[in-house]
């Protein structure tokens, strides 16, 4: 087995092959350690970039869902010892990965803000005709809100339409007699009551 040489310019060979791997540069590769390392992290970011990919052509995408898979990503590289192992090996490198996480972050930000103002995300709202109640929700982030309260709504096995009118977004709900009951949690966390019949609510920005 080859003796690793003197650290050259604070590189030594493993860390100058896990470099390279990492660069997708050809071998051959005598560290088979560094190559499994540089290989792990290249395929969590190469999902992160797909996932980012997959983001912006997205019509909507549960933010719990997005949270999940961030986490599960985190966990992966934990499991892995990645973020461990080499950083005591090559802490002046970490900090440049350090960037390169946080600029996911940010473009993953920037894609679904770009997604969001290219276009509407859902159908506008049919004309209401007759006199179903409309009850109004101002809050920070109406596309979010609207979302949690038509998944609310579906957990308790209604079936809510959701739309969208300009920047605010629009929850109808038909209910019968028999489902009344089963919509007071959801609507009770926006301070209101169900009614028989349809109900539409329009959540604005404050």
């Amino acid at each position: 087995m080859p003796q690793p040489s003197s650290p050259k310019n604070g590189f030594s060979d493993s860390d100058q092959q896990w470099f390279d791997r990492l660069s997708g540069k050809p071998g051959p590769y005598e560290d088979d350690r560094a190559v499994r390392e540089a290989d792990a992290l290249r395929l969590a970011l190469d999902q992160e970039r797909e996932r980012l990919d997959r983001e912006a052509t997205a019509t909507a995408k549960d933010e719990a869902a997005l949270e999940d898979e961030w986490a599960r990503l985190q966990a992966s590289l934990h499991r892995e010892r990645l973020l461990q192992e080499r950083r005591r090996a090559k802490q002046w490198m970490w900090p440049a990965l350090g960037g390169l996480a946080a600029a996911i972050v940010v473009s993953a930000g920037l894609l679904r803000f770009w997604h969001e103002s290219s276009g509407p995300i859902y159908d506008p709202p049919p004309v209401l005709r007759g006199a179903a109640p409309v009850r109004h929700v101002a809050t920070a982030q109406p596309r979010e809100a609207a979302e949690r309260f038509a998944e609310e709504l579906r957990g308790a096995g209604l079936k809510p339409g959701l739309f969208q009118k300009d920047r605010s977004f629009v929850v109808d709900v038909n209910l019968l007699p028999e489902q009344v009951d089963a919509a007071r949690p959801a609507f009770g966390q926006l301070n209101l009551v169900p009614t028989l019949g349809l109900t539409r609510v329009i959540f604005g920005a404050q």
